[in-house]
């Protein structure tokens, strides 16, 4: 038997696990045990419904028309469950001179956005003409100043990568953070070409030339957690934690407390836990390895989900939501619109708004009050949005480093982990703190690191096979 541990239930986890059972060889005798430390699995996707309005406590959604995402889907019964976000959500606001002005969607808007003087939108013109880069690991600010000229950066790059990352653009690496983008440049030279090159490969696919909607579930994004564990059945410990990791001959041995207190052995380990998890359980088995992962920078938000009655809210919520420029000086990174992204998640009359503090540019905001952070909110959400009286609920959830963020440097860190990991066989880290932060995203890794571990076991097997003069079997 071979006998594989995944800890920590996240998607990454759980996607991990639930590729390992469906695509190994039927005739591998294999055994899969997730570590799961809370009673619920998902990390942050977790979702709470209470008098009709639906909380989710990380992300708002997915796409699912990824490969990977659409193969977990069917094989879990819940492809027909999705919802498709509203048609207003691929509208994105940005909070300019103290007004909401919508981002340029396409070529076409970017050239005539009033949120850029003349002098800058003649300036993109000069875009496919521009060099490739010269530098290796540029700042994503680095990038859209070189290519788009340097007021694009405040008045467009930064709002958005303060909605995805909570980050600084000056800081997070393109290769890293927008690897397609760097992509473009790398195969086409310049972006417009590029994104023209796109669209021409997409219209011979036959495929719609309009970005994929986003989707949830009528429950939440916690519905596909629960799912993959239902699937998964007893290889799922809840309520476990993985209280110490130590080598056992040629595999590992893991200390489990909790629900179940027992002795884990695996001949092939996977951490898909946060990284201060992964880093803990490390540090005995390999203090460098350890000090690597502290290497990995990250960034705390804090999220204030508020409702109203829609009557009292002015402002049409006719949008995915907005984010706020830096020069606005506003507290909150930007809000999300969550009732007119899925309308299914509130009751008909209801505003459910989610508002962002913290992230690299005020971290230390989350040291103050649920109270302090709530009452900031709802100010300025109510100053930005027209919305008159207090709200009828508010949420605070924290994550105190919840924003892995991909600075510059990123690619190099995770070489140098790829390289301890090689002096450890059969030890593998997955997750969002490496190679992608969507839910999309986890469950490619996830899937991606189940291949790898089944490549990994089977060549081990193999080469067992070989010297004991039998014919091994690979991947």
């Amino acid at each position: 038997m071979i006998r594989v541990v995944v800890v920590g239930g996240g998607i990454a986890g759980l996607a991990t696990a639930w590729y390992l059972t469906r695509r190994a060889p039927p005739d591998l005798d294999l055994s899969v045990r997730v570590v799961e430390e809370e009673r619920d699995p998902g990390g942050k996707a977790r979702s709470v419904a209470d008098d009709g309005v639906v909380l989710e406590r990380g992300p708002l959604a997915f796409l699912g028309h990824v490969p990977d995402s659409h193969a977990l889907l069917d094989g879990i019964g819940l492809a027909g469950r999705t919802i498709a976000a509203a048609p207003s959500a691929a509208r994105r606001l940005v909070l300019h001179e103290g007004r909401l002005r919508p981002l340029p969607s396409s070529p076409r808007a970017l050239l005539t956005s009033d949120l850029l003087s003349w002098r800058a939108r003649l300036r993109l013109l000069r875009e496919p003409f521009v060099g490739r880069a010269k530098e290796h690991d540029e700042s994503v600010a680095a990038f859209f100043s070189r290519r788009l000229g340097e007021e694009v950066v405040p008045a467009l790059v930064e709002p958005f990568v303060t909605g995805i990352w909570a980050g600084d653009p000056a800081r997070l690496s393109v290769l890293g953070a927008l690897p397609r983008l760097a992509l473009l440049e790398r195969e086409h030279g310049s972006l417009t070409r590029g994104a023209l090159a796109a669209w021409r490969a997409r219209r011979r696919r036959g495929a719609g030339v309009a970005a994929p909607a986003l989707r949830s579930f009528p429950g939440g994004m916690g519905e596909l957690p629960r799912a993959i564990a239902d699937d998964l059945g007893d290889a799922l410990l809840r309520g476990c934690r993985a209280a110490t990791l130590a080598r056992d001959g040629s595999g590992y041995a893991v200390e489990v407390e909790g629900a179940r207190t027992e002795t884990l052995r695996a001949d092939a380990l996977v951490l898909a836990t946060p990284v201060d998890a992964a880093r803990a359980l490390l540090d005995p088995v390999d203090p460098d390895l350890g000090a690597t992962l502290r290497t990995l920078p990250h960034a705390g938000v804090a999220v204030v989900v508020a409702t109203w009655p829609s009557d009292r809210v002015r402002h049409p919520l006719d949008a995915f939501g907005f984010t706020c420029r830096r020069a606005e000086d506003r507290r909150i990174l930007g809000a999300i619109f969550h009732s007119s992204v899925f309308p299914e998640h509130a009751p008909d009359g209801t505003a459910l708004l989610r508002a962002t503090l913290g992230g690299v540019r005020a971290p230390r905001l989350l040291d103050r009050s649920d109270e302090d952070l709530t009452a900031t909110a709802v100010r300025e959400l109510r100053d930005i949005l027209g919305i008159d009286g207090d709200p009828t609920r508010t949420t605070v959830m924290r994550h105190p480093r919840g924003m892995p963020q991909y600075d510059r440097g990123h690619l190099g860190r995770l070489a140098a982990i790829d390289g301890k990991l090689r002096e450890h066989p059969n030890l593998f880290l997955t997750g969002a703190a490496y190679r992608g932060t969507s839910v999309d995203d986890c469950i490619r890794n996830g899937r991606k690191t189940a291949s790898h571990v089944l490549r990994q076991v089977l060549g081990e097997a193999t080469r067992a096979g070989e010297g004991r003069g039998e014919r091994g079997r690979g991947p």
